[in-house]
């Protein structure tokens, strides 16, 4: 995905280069037309890669927090577990 990304962005800054050239006509003009038009779909493919790369980002996030919040869980039990063992431990060599 970082590649398509980094693609699209060569093409912007390439097409951004090709318009820095002087006024040359009307036949310059409608190419700068069809650049314009050709960078407004290549940010919008940007844009919904970006948008793409953002919702497995989110589900990742969701994913690890759910597994972070049992292994918590998980861990607090143990605990507790420890505490009640060790109390009972005690009072048995009392």
């Amino acid at each position: 995905m970082s590649e398509q990304l980094y693609s699209i962005k060569s093409r912007a800054l390439v097409a951004d280069n090709d318009r820095q050239t002087p006024d040359l006509g009307q036949n310059a003009r409608d190419g700068y037309f069809d650049l314009d038009v050709s960078e407004k779909v290549q940010k919008d493919k940007m844009v919904e890669l970006l948008k793409r790369n953002h919702d497995v980002m989110m589900e990742k996030y969701e994913t690890y927090r759910a597994r972070n919040e049992s292994l918590e869980k998980r861990a607090l039990e143990k605990e507790n577990l420890y505490v009640v063992i060790k109390a009972e431990n005690d009072n048995l060599s009392n």
